[in-house]
């Protein structure tokens, strides 16, 4: 995976070390800075509420995907039963969940 980060955001390992306490007030107000080792990207510092935001956004992701794929599974179920998915009603959806 390619990370795209401004110049300013990546800090040498060796600088990271010995300005460690400073690094975390940075990181605040950045949202993240990235340490390299031997010119490489290896970890980032991360500010906790940015963190905080990225997980919620991917579980909103994946909660919304898994739900279209649990919808269309229904759905499929519904035709193979004969049955119309946009005629029935939550109360009818909800006893055929039942029955599963």
């Amino acid at each position: 995976m390619s990370l795209t980060v401004s110049l300013d955001q990546i800090i040498p390992f060796s600088q990271a070390r010995a300005n460690l306490s400073d690094l975390v007030d940075k990181v605040k107000g950045q949202y993240f800075l990235v340490i390299t080792k031997r010119q490489q990207s290896k970890v980032a510092l991360i500010d906790t509420d940015y963190l905080a935001t990225l997980i919620t956004r991917k579980e909103a992701e994946e909660m919304k995907s898994l739900t279209g794929s649990l919808q269309a599974g229904f759905k499929t179920y519904l035709n193979k039963k004969g049955l119309k998915s946009d005629t029935l009603t939550d109360a009818q959806a909800g006893k055929i969940l039942q029955t599963m």
